[in-house]
């Protein structure tokens, strides 16, 4: 579905339709990182992350679990699926 105004993002964001991959949003936090101290040490302190225990209660895209296993995390998730869709990758 496309969206075409700011508002309408706002409104699908709420209702849970819209997400970040977590690849995006370290990419979103490496940008902020050049502006912003706090985002720049959060960049800093993920290597911290390596061994901590992460769980999801859905199943998560592929691309989420490889920047997890990237981390050094160790993933976990409830086995359902985020959507009721017949096909999933």
């Amino acid at each position: 579905k496309e969206i075409k105004s700011k508002s309408n993002i706002s409104i699908c964001a709420s209702l849970g339709l819209l997400r970040l991959h977590s690849d995006e949003t370290l990419i979103a936090l490496s940008i902020s990182a050049a502006t912003n101290p706090t985002a720049e040490l959060a960049m800093q302190q993920l290597d911290k992350l390596r061994g901590c225990e992460a769980h999801s209660s859905v199943i998560l895209s592929q691309v989420d679990v490889a920047v997890f296993k990237k981390l050094g995390m160790n993933l976990t998730y409830e086995p359902q699926y985020q959507t009721k869709k017949l096909y999933h990758k």
